[in-house]
């Protein structure tokens, strides 16, 4: 059994609610919070007694290989906590952890697509638990500042408050963020691309996601000319373009549009600074734009 611990020290706000092409509501809040995973405990109850930066206390039921508590305490607004000192108790274990707080930041201006810099809310979400979730907000002029933990898979919501009703989201993404990133990603369009995955094997960068629009159940089809992919702004070439389907819930009658590539790039991938930056536009004429990023490191 052992613990891990993430910190969320993001400034406190409270701002709009969005509201999704679904009309389920979205509130743009963050409170700093510190999460505290136990891995591989037996089934018990627990406490966890926060001793060092200072001191809180939580109870837990475990009855998981993994459970997560969350201590929220304005205090965690402090991206330069590097370690905590936890005791974590039941009636037959005792034992104290001293944990190393690793965080990165992801940072830049988000800008329209006529290239003018927009105030938005950046949104990492992990799960349907809204009490994970981390929210920033840009400045007036788009910049933002987003702490994010290491080893926790990045999946970052950009939107303003258009959101919805004219215009969809740009995502950015990573499998972990494993060092300070700059990413200027482009909103106010009414395309989307999400669930975007970036895998390079055997010289070749593979590239899937799922398309969408803002005021239809289905997006426009796609074709290789709609599609641009840059890695470190340098412009890949699309070498297949292949149409997928992706099936909900087990059925196969209902299915949703998709995409994989396969494209190549001047550079080889040990040419390329790290992490690869790759962003994926589609622009489709009469319908919209929309982009994704991707933040690649090699295994």
């Amino acid at each position: 059994m052992h613990v891990k611990a993430y910190l969320n020290p993001n400034p406190e706000f409270w701002g709009e609610t969005l509201i999704n092409p679904h009309n389920h509501e979205i509130e743009m809040k963050n409170s700093p919070f510190l999460e505290i995973e136990l891995v591989n405990f037996p089934q018990d109850e627990f406490e966890i007694k926060l001793i060092s930066p200072f001191i809180l206390t939580a109870k837990a039921k475990v009855n998981s290989s993994n459970c997560s508590v969350l201590f929220y305490d304005k205090k965690f607004q402090n991206p330069w906590i590097n370690q905590i000192k936890v005791d974590i108790t039941s009636q037959s274990i005792r034992s104290q952890f001293n944990i190393p707080i690793n965080i990165q930041q992801l940072s830049g201006t988000v800008f329209n697509f006529d290239e003018s810099p927009v105030a938005a809310y950046l949104y990492a979400t992990r799960n349907q638990k809204e009490d994970h979730n981390i929210m920033v907000k840009t400045d007036l002029d788009g910049n933002y500042n987003l702490y994010y933990p290491r080893g926790r898979r990045l999946r970052v919501f950009v939107a303003d408050s258009t959101y919805g009703q004219k215009n969809l989201e740009c995502w950015i993404m990573a499998d972990d963020l494993r060092q300070n990133v700059q990413i200027n990603p482009h909103i106010g369009n009414r395309m989307e691309l999400y669930e975007l995955k970036v895998w390079h094997f055997d010289g070749i960068w593979n590239v899937f996601f799922l398309p969408a629009i803002v005021d239809e159940v289905f997006p426009p089809i796609l074709n290789k000319q709609n599609i641009q992919i840059w890695f470190n702004d340098s412009e890949g070439d699309i070498k297949s373009f292949t149409f997928h389907k992706v099936y909900y819930k087990g059925t196969k009658e209902t299915f949703y549009p998709a995409y994989i590539l396969s494209v190549s790039t001047k550079k080889t991938l040990k040419e390329m600074s790290l992490p690869v930056k790759i962003r994926v536009l589609v622009d489709v004429p009469g319908s919209g734009k929309g982009e994704s990023w991707f933040i690649y490191y090699p295994s």
